[in-house]
């Protein structure tokens, strides 16, 4: 038998005792799944089973020492605290760890990685990316003999949901008071609508797809907060929506690890990715493009993901975090977001007169833009006088990007705040 403790009774964490409690027998050579051991804030808080049928604690740390468990859960969250103080105790004492939690990994994943193996243990982590979507598990088994290429994912269900909120004509404001009022969001969004959250996730990812050591202060990260309305109807028009993706890919220079909003074509398989649900294209040589979709957040979604984790350690699979042991990872060099390119949109309002789409155009082409085509709107908001002028480039890199723009800027013909974003290069024939 294989025996459970659980810090954190929160959705993920009732939902998971729900699950162990119908399925905990179903496990391959009849072995059993069983809690023994719960721990939470609030011991009297009203829950969908009694707490009294399990050993309590009121200190997760002291449960992940003393228990009897062989496997210790953290649905606490955080980065550090408690989260991380109990990882280091269950570890310490000999226990397996699994976890929702993708900051505590991203930030503190190397050290845990190491004291695993150090103590024979095993950590299980796919809850931590994209909830029930079995990422994690294609890379380190199914996918694994590939040579990873690039991983492109909607990787914020939170996000998501945003913006496809506000293709529905929904203000960015009122989306995301939807996603709050919807649990999708929580009160501070920062972490979710700044990008935070999808770079914790990319991190864990790039390091077990391309076998280096964690490296989330290389991860460039923009987030969707200056995406309007009046934009996603923009894009919308000439064949476009915008998605916030997570991409790590290897580069002539290394490793390239971003997140940031993107232009996808009105039909391509990450575009029709809507609300909360999380993707992922996995491109390996030999296995070409995989693609992966499914809820990426929810309680049952998560404790779904988590249980799977136990179960595969109660079969006795054991792999080494990030795939491979920590002393066998090798570190890449990794190439700044200024110097990545790509094709770029350029939204400009601006009067409509004589010479001044040559005079942005002039300015394109000194900073060395190519143009692929230029297309001229009055309709947006019934004003005569101004037209919005989309421009649409070939390849172009970031640096040279802010440059133009800023020299654009400089000419005094803008009437609102010039509009970049990347449109996404993916041949998905390939």
């Amino acid at each position: 038998m294989t025996r459970v403790a659980i810090a954190g009774l929160g959705t993920v964490g009732c939902g998971l005792v729900s699950l162990l409690e119908q399925r905990g027998g179903q496990v391959a050579r009849g072995e059993r799944v069983e809690i023994v051991a719960v721990s939470a804030r609030d011991k009297n808080k009203h829950r969908p089973f009694s707490t009294s049928r399990y050993e309590w604690y009121d200190d997760a740390v002291a449960m992940a020492r003393s228990s009897s468990a062989d496997v210790f859960v953290e649905l606490i969250g955080g980065e550090d605290g408690i989260a991380l103080s109990a990882a280091r105790a269950a570890l310490e004492s000999d226990k397996d760890f699994v976890t929702a939690n993708k900051a505590l990994l991203a930030h503190n994943g190397g050290e845990l990685a190491r004291l695993a193996e150090q103590h024979s243990r095993s950590i299980g982590w796919e809850a931590a990316v994209g909830a029930a979507m079995p990422i994690v598990a294609a890379i380190r088994h199914s996918l694994f003999a590939n040579r990873s290429e690039r991983l492109i994912g909607i990787l914020n269900g939170t996000c998501n949901y945003i913006l496809t909120r506000i293709e529905d004509g929904e203000s960015f404001e009122t989306a995301l008071a939807a996603a709050q009022a919807q649990g999708y969001a929580e009160a501070d969004p920062h972490a979710d609508i700044s990008g935070l959250d999808a770079a914790h996730k990319i991190s864990l990812l790039s390091a077990l797809a391309f076998s280096t050591p964690l490296a989330l202060e290389q991860v460039s990260v923009e987030g969707i907060a200056n995406i309007t309305l009046d934009k996603v109807r923009a894009v919308a028009r000439n064949g476009y929506c915008i998605r916030l993706l997570a991409i790590c890919e290897a580069v002539p220079d290394g490793l390239s690890l971003r997140v940031h909003p993107c232009l996808l074509p009105i039909g391509s398989r990450l575009a029709n990715v809507s609300g909360v649900c999380n993707a992922l294209i996995y491109q390996g040589d030999f296995c070409g493009q995989v693609f992966i979709s499914g809820d990426g957040a929810g309680g049952n979604a998560t404790a779904s993901a988590v249980a799977g984790d136990i179960f595969s350690i109660a079969r006795g699979r054991k792999i080494p975090l990030f795939g491979l042991p920590s002393a066998n990872l090798s570190a890449l060099p990794f190439c700044p977001l200024q110097d990545i390119i790509s094709p770029w949109h350029l939204n400009f309002r601006v009067r409509d007169q004589v010479g001044i789409v040559a005079s942005i155009s002039a300015v394109l082409r000194d900073c060395g833009i190519s143009l692929a085509s230029i297309l001229q709107d009055g309709s947006a908001d019934g004003d005569a006088d101004n037209v919005s002028l989309f421009l649409y480039t070939h390849r172009a890199s970031t640096i040279a990007i802010d440059r133009a723009l800023s020299l654009i800027d400089k000419l005094g013909i803008l009437q609102s705040a010039a509009f970049a974003i990347r449109i996404l290069e993916m041949n998905e024939d390939k």
